[in-house]
């Protein structure tokens, strides 16, 4: 019995969704959950030493431990284009998950040994090819895919995060995995092995065969391992060529360029706006069950809370795609804005008044919950491609790296910044790190971001020089082939 294209395209998307946020997704969460073992594991390596950690000096480590996942992506951000273009996609992904393997069991040996930097060095280098992995698995998912599933199976990569965050809660409680960090920090290494395998098998993308490698014999072969046999599928890869005159026309973008011009710089900010919004969430991916235990919830519920939570997230990643689908962009945005906004100033509301009411250490615990939910349901899916829809095509490669490294380095700055000004001023420091931010960010998006649903990229891009919201709807029946 043959499988049906259709399911054998999303079973693809699936597991490749998987390879790549495993190595992320679930190394964050899975070490959040078993904090107390991260912990003992840190104080003991530094006893060896002769040195006593204080409690200040265990935050300022564990903030490093979780930031510099982040810096290391700031450089791959940088390099990640070059590949992917130049040597395929296909290269690219076998570089990305040998990589980003090879240093999940460098984490997972570290731990046996009392030296946290050889841990903090397996993290920096996988994160570096992070951003590798997060570009091939977006371009397999749009150049494979026919242009009425394209959207569908783009909103598997935010999908396959949520679900690998859930795995890592799970795996992280002190029943489960949670009492030994190697076992734990050695599961991604499975998949990641089996990964490489099911790669060795897969194809080029049809579209990278085409354009770039000018073979059309490789990408309608390719074109059907992925679609099914198709009359249609020489046409089809024929058409792919339509869009090299424009692009060969174009002049050729720089990163300069992204600074220089007004309307793409404002289309920058614009970008990086949306992303300031999703600040607090790596915060509470890698440090919820810490905030929970320091407004005094029990342990075992801490550890549950942030494992619900996660649940929370992935059940809106799968409604996220309908709900962008439906609604417009811009009000979708700005009403998920104002409620992380009061969802953030109820977390520190009711963390300050829990010490006095009990009661209210679960209003904070369902405040962070309220922020999660706008996140996943919209925040944290738009943010990516946001950018794609304010440039036009020649400006969207470098548009993404910056916007990455520009995020990478706040999540960075604000990460390394959380933990300890969190044990010296409690939750009243999610005001400057967080809720003025966001403010500010909601206030500029109000005031100059175009709704982009259902237009057309020229049309937003003259509403950002012009500086409108409004801009013209057009629904075509057109067959777009761009990927």
């Amino acid at each position: 019995m043959q499988l049906n294209p259709t399911v054998k395209l999303f079973l693809i998307g699936c597991v490749l969704s998987v390879l790549t946020n495993i190595p992320s997704g679930f190394t964050h969460t899975s070490v959040n959950t078993a904090m107390n073992e991260l912990n003992a594991y840190l104080n003991e390596s530094f006893i060896i030493r002769g040195i006593y950690l204080s409690h200040m000096d265990l935050s300022y480590l564990r903030s490093a431990i979780n930031s510099c996942w982040y810096a290391g992506q700031i450089i791959g951000s940088l390099f990640s284009p070059l590949i992917t273009d130049t040597y395929g996609r296909k290269a690219g992904y076998l570089i990305a998950t040998f990589a980003m393997t090879f240093a999940c069991a460098v984490q997972a040996i570290a731990v046996r040994m009392p030296y946290p930097e050889i841990l903090i060095a397996g993290r920096v280098f996988a994160s570096m090819f992070s951003p590798l992995s997060d570009a091939v698995l977006v371009l397999y998912l749009q150049e494979c895919a026919p242009t009425n599933l394209r959207g569908q199976l783009a909103s598997l990569f935010a999908s396959g995060y949520a679900a690998m965050c859930l795995l890592g809660m799970i795996l992280g409680i002190n029943h489960i995995l949670g009492h030994s960090l190697s076992m734990l920090l050695f599961v991604p290494v499975i998949p990641g092995c089996l990964g490489m395998i099911f790669l060795a098998f897969l194809p080029e993308t049809p579209k990278f065969l085409m354009i770039t490698k000018k073979d059309r014999d490789a990408a309608v072969k390719s074109l059907k391992y992925f679609r099914g046999e198709c009359d249609a599928s020489s046409q089809i890869v024929d058409e792919y060529l339509c869009e090299v005159p424009a692009k060969d026309a174009l002049q050729r973008s720089s990163v300069a360029d992204l600074f220089r011009i007004s309307h793409i710089r404002e289309a920058l900010i614009l970008s990086f706006m949306v992303l300031a919004l999703t600040l607090p969430f790596y915060a509470i991916l890698q440090s919820s069950t810490y905030f929970f235990l320091a407004i005094n919830l029990p342990h075992k519920m801490a550890q549950i809370s942030s494992t619900m939570m996660m649940v929370v997230m992935f059940v809106c990643g799968l409604i996220a795609p309908f709900l962008i689908e439906r609604f417009p962009r811009r009000s979708l945005l700005i009403f998920c804005g104002v409620l992380t906004i009061l969802s953030l100033t109820s977390f520190i509301v009711c963390g300050i008044i829990a010490s006095d009411y009990p009661l209210m250490r679960y209003g904070a615990l369902f405040s962070l919950v309220g922020y999660l939910i706008a996140y996943g349901s919209s925040i944290g899916p738009v943010s990516w491609f946001i950018s794609a829809e304010l440039v036009p095509q020649h400006y969207r490669a470098n548009m993404f790296c910056v916007c990455c490294a520009l995020h990478s380095f706040f999540v960075v700055l604000t990460n390394f910044l959380t933990l300890p000004f969190f044990n010296m001023f409690g939750p009243i420091s999610f005001v400057p790190l967080f809720v003025i931010p966001a403010v500010f960010a909601v206030l500029y998006l109000e005031r100059y971001l175009p709704e982009t649903k259902d237009r057309e990229i020229h049309d937003i891009v003259d509403a950002i020089k012009t500086k409108r919201k409004t801009v013209p709807v057009y629904k075509t029946t057109r067959l777009s082939i761009d990927a």
